[in-house]
């Protein structure tokens, strides 16, 4: 589908027809300075305009309006960091410090720039032009039966025919200079990151000529470094009037050999002269990075979040109702069914208290052996137990020993006193050969003592007997009087 370019540029009015791939179908250039004289109104010229096109045998209609750079400004902005909702708001009130026209009066949109360019954050690159004047170009155009869509810029326009037909990255890869000439207009853009990191246009004289176009090089690789430090050109693009050696040799100066030719392939041209017209083949090729995307007739705006709060409170409120009238049924029908179930209860308790009040003399009874029978002991076995677990006299011996039966969950019985021992490993023993068999032993930390030589380490006793202690007693230990044994041990 073939598209319809149209450039506003300072010699005239440039006009194109091509599709997608670049193939032109129609050109042609309205040269006059006409559509720059503000002593003609709009409708004047556009009227001219339309006797001119209407000569030439060129289509109207809807088109693309693409404006050079010396037609813009173009400024590299450091935005703090933001939400990327709020980025619109932030370009335009930095836009509005630095610029000498209100900001009311700009037609202005921004492309961001990517961290790789950057380097230190957020940063964009705004265009704009004076909204009076592109209105006045906008109604020329629409007196001349053109209906512009969009607005975009030359070096946008450039950089994308150089990456179509040269093969150019936008600095992708590695920073880039792409040159656009046409007669002795020449535009100088830098692409860094996949973004337009600066653009300059210069105009060379007729002497002394390349002097401009040296200061331009300087001056744009010095804005680069401002925000890319330590970072080198290594590419060149160069399209446009291609007859200038001049040009081409201070190039191949700059960059060491390192300069692409860039030109309309003939297959689609159409046997069409495209020099000059690159600018304007670049607008139909498709675009697929955000950050090259511009359009001062539909600038990037602060995307307003929808006010939901009244949807909010409808659907709030009726979801509300329904859930009260849910709610409601619920407890109707529950309130039913446990009435139903107190009074079944209640009939049932009824007759459970009627069986209970004809047993309670038994239970009562009952319950009383056998709380008699649960606090009842053997002492004898419970020492058999223990004795069974204790080691010799050689070891240990007791001085005290307290047995007191208890009545709970798991015990029947505890163990309290004080002994004696020979080494500190001999309590742990014990403490331990009573834990693995299954008594339940609070240790307390052995104490030094000089009451026996013999046994200078003190120890307490506190351990409780569980039920199946009780129950499977081990067979005791073959035990020698303790009274003799204790005599020759001290011996």
């Amino acid at each position: 589908m073939s598209k319809l370019i149209i450039e506003w540029s300072i010699d005239g009015v440039r006009f194109l027809n091509a599709d997608a791939s670049g193939r032109v179908s129609q050109l042609g250039v309205w040269t006059t300075f006409e559509h720059h004289d503000t002593s003609f109104t709009p409708r004047e010229t556009g009227e001219k305009l339309k006797s001119w096109v209407a000569q030439s045998g060129l289509n109207a209609g809807q088109a693309t309006l693409v404006l050079p750079r010396e037609s813009v400004v173009i400024r590299q902005l450091q935005l703090p960091q933001a939400p990327e909702d709020e980025i619109p708001d932030l370009v335009r009130f930095q836009s509005a410090v630095k610029s000498s026209l209100p900001i009311d009066d700009l037609a202005l949109d921004y492309l961001p720039m990517s961290d790789a360019a950057t380097g230190t954050g957020l940063s964009v690159v705004t265009t704009s032009i004076d909204r009076k004047r592109l209105h006045r170009i906008n109604q020329i155009l629409t007196v001349a039966g053109f209906d512009v869509t969009a607005v975009t810029t030359t070096p946008l326009t450039i950089g994308q025919f150089v990456k179509k037909f040269g093969g150019a990255s936008l600095g992708v890869s590695q920073p880039e200079i792409v040159v656009f000439q046409r007669d002795s207009l020449i535009e100088i853009s830098i692409f860094d990151g996949g973004s337009l990191a600066f653009s300059h246009s210069v105009v060379l004289p007729e002497t002394n000529r390349l002097k401009p176009l040296e200061s331009g090089l300087t001056r744009s690789i010095v804005a680069l470094h401002q925000t890319h430090p330590d970072v080198d050109i290594k590419r060149c693009y160069l399209t446009g009037f291609g007859n200038d050696k001049a040009v081409r040799e201070l190039l191949e100066s700059k960059f060491r050999g390192n300069v692409t030719d860039v030109a309309l392939p003939d297959s689609l041209s159409g046997n069409n002269k495209i020099s000059g017209f690159e600018s304007l083949i670049g607008a139909v090729l498709p675009v697929d990075n955000e950050n090259l995307k511009l359009d001062l007739l539909h600038p990037r705006k602060r995307v307003e979040k929808p006010d939901r709060r009244k949807l909010y409170w409808s659907v709030g409120g009726a979801a509300a109702v329904l859930l009260l009238m849910l709610t409601y049924g619920i407890f109707l029908s529950k309130k039913g069914t446990l009435e139903a179930s107190i009074e079944a209860l209640e009939v049932s308790i009824t007759d459970v208290e009627n069986k209970l009040k004809a047993g309670e003399s038994q239970i009562d009874a009952f319950g009383k052996i056998d709380g008699w029978s649960q606090t009842q002991l053997n002492p004898v076995n419970a020492w058999n137990q223990l004795r069974s677990n204790m080691p010799d006299t050689g070891r240990l011996y007791l001085t005290e020993l307290r047995l007191q039966p208890i009545n709970e969950e798991d015990s029947v019985a505890r163990f309290t006193g004080v002994g004696f021992a020979r080494h500190r490993d001999d309590v742990d023993d014990l403490y331990f050969e009573l834990a693995e068999n299954g008594f339940q032993v609070t240790p307390h930390a052995p104490t030094p003592t000089s009451r026996d030589p013999d046994y200078p380490i003190r120890f307490e006793l506190d351990i409780h007997q569980l039920h199946q202690q009780l129950d499977s007693p081990k067979k005791p230990k073959a035990i020698a009087d303790d009274a003799e044994t204790a005599a020759k041990n001290r011996t």
